[in-house]
């Protein structure tokens, strides 16, 4: 059975590295790292985008992601039948997280935080991300070498029973 984390943070808060981490960490493990804009991206790209993240760009992704919502949850599915022990889904929209959760109850939800301009919470922030009751904080305002310290303290109490 997988364990499913929905994480969530502003650009640049670390959510990449801190999946990276945890899948560095734990070599012999199968840990999935998805994106619900994974989608949206591969179809700008078909389009002519070149991958850089403007503000313009980000909203239509998130307008894409909306519009796509059905494919996010397809995206889960397959995923998990390559049998990860770990999923971990990166979706920006509380209202989806919220959906995510009535579908996946199992699941649990992660804020990765980190100090951002009050001009990159107004531009990012668009549904009031971080409003939602997320299950897991992580802190992630100082060095690499303190996230790792995080990761493994999550490893050990978190996600240890589900990796081999």
């Amino acid at each position: 059975m997988s364990k499913i984390f929905i994480i969530n943070g502003y650009a640049g808060s670390g959510k990449d590295t801190f999946v990276h981490m945890v899948a560095s960490s734990c070599p012999r493990s199968k840990i999935a790292n998805l994106h619900s804009s994974d989608k949206a991206k591969e179809a700008l790209k078909l389009l002519g985008w070149s991958g850089l993240k403007t503000k313009e760009a980000r909203r239509l992704l998130a307008d894409l992601c909306v519009f796509g919502q059905d494919i996010t949850i397809d995206l889960i599915h397959e995923a998990l039948e390559g049998c990860p022990e770990v999923l971990f889904f990166h979706e920006r929209n509380p209202e989806r997280i919220a959906l995510l959760l009535r579908i996946f109850p199992t699941a649990s939800t992660i804020w990765v935080e980190r100090q951002v301009s009050q001009e990159q919470k107004q531009e990012e922030d668009i549904w009031g991300m971080e409003d939602f009751n997320y299950d897991y904080y992580i802190r992630n305002n100082s060095t690499l070498e303190e996230l790792l310290v995080t990761v493994t303290r999550f490893i050990n109490n978190i996600i240890g029973g589900y990796l081999r």
